[in-house]
């Protein structure tokens, strides 16, 4: 019964922390691993950028496809960020 008891408590918190994952492609995983950056980039505070998917991707692509695009706006400027499977997120602009 105790053994019972502990495998339904680490499972409860397994499933728990599952909540979380996001692929690295999505605007989430963006704004987990990203936002900083972009901020850098727009000489901008993060907590003032503003982070929009313009194009949705899919992790499953070939490299060379179209991946998920994301717009990143604050301070007065704006960047495009691409999401290619063999490099992650690679500026496409920034003024």
């Amino acid at each position: 019964m105790r053994q019972h008891r502990s495998i339904l408590i680490a499972s409860a918190l397994l499933t728990s922390g599952c909540g979380g994952y996001f692929p690295a492609s999505s605007k989430k995983g963006f704004e987990a691993t990203e936002l900083k950056r972009a901020a850098f980039d727009l000489q901008c505070p993060a907590e003032q950028v503003e982070v929009t998917e313009l194009a949705d991707g899919s992790i499953d692509l070939p490299a060379d496809s179209e991946g998920t695009v994301i717009g990143v706006r604050g301070c007065g400027k704006q960047a495009t960020y691409k999401y290619f499977k063999d490099r992650g997120w690679v500026s496409q602009s920034a003024r």
